[in-house]
């Protein structure tokens, strides 16, 4: 059974790194372009933040991944929402079911705090998060541009 552990930075920061690092080669197929800094700088922010979800995926004994989202945000028409920085598993992981768990972990996070939908952004390119998001009900609102697509989901039409 899978469990989410929060992150604490200043014993995981480089295990975060990388495993961003990986994401970002998933999605541009290269990692050039990827800046530590502005990562680290970003979660330095992000961690502070009351409604903020940081996690390791930790599978007996083992981290196998990571999950970040921001929580109970609201949009331009006052509408609770979730939004998923990232949704990630170790190589070795992927492919086995795992990331319905891992996206499950942060609607059911959403859904309790009265979140009415969740979005997230990815790259077209990134073939195996295509087939995922798509899989799942994902749906893309308008056109994919500098920050990727974004996609959204009803989460009163997601069960728990």
């Amino acid at each position: 059974m899978m469990q989410f552990v929060p992150v604490d930075l200043s014993r995981h920061l480089s295990l975060c790194l990388g495993f961003r690092k990986d994401a970002y080669q998933l999605s541009f197929g290269h990692t050039e372009g990827f800046d530590e800094d502005i990562t680290k700088n970003w979660y330095q922010a992000i961690s502070t933040h009351p409604d903020v979800g940081f996690y390791l995926v930790m599978n007996k004994g083992e981290c196998i991944g990571q999950v970040e989202f921001r929580n109970a945000l609201e949009d331009h028409e006052g509408v609770l929402f979730g939004h998923i920085n990232l949704l990630y598993l170790i190589p070795e992981y992927r492919h086995k079911g795992l990331g319905e768990q891992l996206q499950q972990y942060a609607l059911n996070a959403f859904k309790a705090r009265g979140c009415k939908k969740a979005t997230l952004r990815f790259y077209w390119n990134n073939t195996g998060g295509k087939k995922f998001y798509q899989k799942h009900g994902w749906r893309p609102v308008g056109h994919e541009g500098p920050k990727g697509q974004l996609m959204e989901l009803f989460l009163d039409t997601w069960p728990s």
